[in-house]
């Protein structure tokens, strides 16, 4: 997901010179997976199993680059990732390790 995630930002920087359908095979994967961890959620807290693992962690920074580059409107489509998003975001693990502004 985060490569996906780095290489859209990269071709949006490129202004009128971007690929528009690289863009689109970029935010078509992201979706994708984002779509995979909300069923996930669906049925589980955390998105390997009932426990915390590096799959969240992984997840977690990944999300948290993509809402810092391209805002939080993802989590309108996906509110089970939007829920377990901001619990993370609670722990004092997750919390302390975000970039201050």
């Amino acid at each position: 997901m985060i490569d996906n995630i780095v290489g859209l930002w990269y071709k949006t920087r490129k202004g009128n010179q971007a690929d528009f359908a690289t863009q689109a095979k970029y935010q078509s994967s992201i979706h994708r997976v984002l779509g995979v961890f909300e069923q996930k959620l669906t049925n589980s807290a955390y998105l390997f199993n009932e426990t915390l693992s590096a799959v969240d962690v992984a997840a977690i920074s990944g999300l948290g680059y993509y809402s810092l580059r391209f805002g939080n409107n993802w989590q309108q489509e996906y509110p089970k990732l939007r829920q377990w998003f901001e619990l993370l975001h609670q722990r004092q693990s997750v919390y302390s390790t975000m970039p201050k502004a």
